[in-house]
C-alpha cells in the first residue's frame, strides 16, 4: 500500500503542526529521534519531518529544517 503522505495544506518541515518552520519543529524532530516519551509524532508529523524526501527520517531531516530557519534554503 502507497505511504501516508502529509496533507497537502501543511507545510513540509512544519513538524509541530502550528503553521510555520521554526526552530521548533527541528527540536521536536531531534527529540523524537532520540526517542524522548514526549517527542512522539503522528504518521502525518513524520511525513512532514521528511525534508529530503527520501522515505526516512533522520538527523539529514532536522539539518534541513534548521537550514531552511537560518535562511541558507527557501524551499525542501
Amino acid at each position: 500500500p502507497d505511504e501516508p503522505g502529509p496533507d497537502p495544506q501543511k507545510k513540509l518541515g512544519d513538524v509541530n503542526l502550528d503553521g510555520k518552520i521554526d526552530i521548533n519543529d527541528a527540536t521536536l524532530l531531534q527529540r523524537y529521534l532520540a526517542e524522548f516519551d514526549d517527542a512522539q509524532l503522528t504518521d502525518e508529523q513524520i511525513a512532514l519531518a521528511d525534508t529530503d524526501k527520501n522515505g526516512r527520517v533522520d538527523v539529514r531531516d532536522v539539518c534541513e529544517i534548521q537550514r531552511y530557519v537560518a535562511e541558507m534554503i527557501t524551499e525542501f
